[in-house]
């Protein structure tokens, strides 16, 4: 039993991680967050799919805990206009 679900399990990282490619920008330049994000889980992939897979499970789950962040807007307040400066005793002369 556990074999199969650590097989289920590896198999559904490469699934997320092949999605995540597919998803990846075109053109990104050399220092572009997403294609840097993507590059080092495709090494760690090749280095310790084992840390993979458990790093992979522990940003879903923190991405479950706060799911309300992304569903709700937020609300943003106007911006107050500048007051005009008093004049300044250098200023009346």
């Amino acid at each position: 039993m556990r074999e199969s679900r650590a097989t289920w399990a590896r198999l559904s990282v490469y699934k997320q991680l092949a999605l995540a490619m597919k998803q990846a920008p075109v053109n990104a330049g050399p220092i572009n967050s997403h294609m840097l994000v993507l590059r080092s889980l495709a090494m760690m992939q090749t280095i310790s799919p084992d840390y993979l897979s458990r790093m992979i499970s522990y940003v879903d789950t923190l991405l479950l805990l706060d799911p309300g962040e992304m569903d709700v807007p937020a609300k943003r307040k106007k911006a107050v206009p500048a007051k005009a400066a008093k004049p300044t005793k250098a200023m009346k002369k």
